[in-house]
C-alpha cells in the first residue's frame, strides 16, 4: 500500500511541476491574444508549522499573468521559501546512514514553482478575494533536511497554498492584499533503522499556517 502511495505520489508532482512551468507561456499568451491585460505580484509571508512534521516557513514570491476581468486572475509565479524545522531524530548515531556525511539540518530553502488562481469580490472600495496556488516545490540549499523524526530529500514536492483575505486599492491597477495563507507540501518522508538505508516511510504532509502581504500593480 505504502508503495502504491508513493508511485501516486510522484505522478501527481510530475503532474503539477509540468502544469506550474506551462503556465508561464500559458498566461502571457492568454494576456496577449485574449483581452486580458498583464497583472503581477510581489508577495512576502511568514507562516507556522503544524502537526507531526512541523516547518516554519519565511516566503518570497513573485506571481505574473493576465485579468481577464476585473475579477478574475490566472498567472504562475515562483519564489523562495525558508523552512525552519524541528530535530528530533534519535537514530542518526545508532544506525548506519549511508552515503550521508552528517545529520540533516533544520534549516533549508526551497523554490516553490505554481500556477496561480485568483477570484476579487465586489467592484471598488475593500474587496475580499479567494486565491490558490498549485504546483511543485524544489528542496536546492540542501540534499536532505531533518523534519521531525524523519527527513525530506531534495525530490519535487507537491506544492498548494491557498489564501483568503482582502484587497485595498491603492489606485486604478495598484492595491495592497493581506490574508490568511494555508501551505501544504507532500513530499516522501525517510528514516534509517538496523536493516536498511534510507527507508521510504510513505508520503508526509508539511502544513503551515500564517500571513501573506501581497503588493499588486
Amino acid at each position: 500500500m505504502k508503495r502504491i502511495f508513493s508511485i501516486v505520489l510522484t505522478l501527481l508532482t510530475l503532474v503539477a511541476t509540468t502544469s506550474a512551468q506551462s503556465s508561464f507561456n500559458n498566461a502571457a499568451y492568454a494576456a496577449a491574444t485574449s483581452g486580458g491585460s498583464y497583472k503581477g505580484f510581489l508577495e512576502a509571508g511568514y507562516l507556522a508549522g503544524f502537526g507531526d512534521y512541523k516547518a516554519n516557513m519565511l516566503e518570497i514570491l513573485t506571481t505574473h499573468g493576465a485579468a481577464f476581468t476585473p475579477n478574475f486572475f490566472i498567472g504562475a509565479g515562483l519564489g523562495a521559501t525558508v523552512l525552519f524545522t524541528k530535530d528530533n531524530i534519535t537514530w542518526w548515531d545508532k544506525y548506519p546512514q549511508g552515503n550521508h556525511e552528517s545529520q540533516p539540518g533544520t534549516t533549508a530553502v526551497m523554490i516553490p514553482l505554481y500556477a496561480d488562481l485568483r477570484y476579487t469580490f465586489g467592484n471598488g472600495g475593500i474587496q475580499p478575494f479567494l486565491e490558490c496556488k498549485i504546483g511543485a516545490s524544489l528542496l536546492v540549499s540542501s540534499s536532505y533536511i531533518a523534519v521531525g523524526d524523519r527527513y525530506i530529500d531534495d525530490d519535487a514536492s507537491m506544492y498548494i497554498s491557498p489564501t483568503i483575505g482582502f484587497r485595498f486599492p491603492l489606485g486604478t491597477k495598484s492595491a495592497i492584499n493581506l490574508g490568511v495563507t494555508y501551505t501544504l507540501i507532500s513530499q516522501r518522508l525517510y528514516y534509517y533503522n538496523e536493516y536498511n538505508f534510507g527507508v521510504n516511510d510513505s508520503g508526509g504532509i508539511i502544513n503551515a499556517v500564517g500571513a501573506r502581504l501581497q503588493i499588486e500593480w
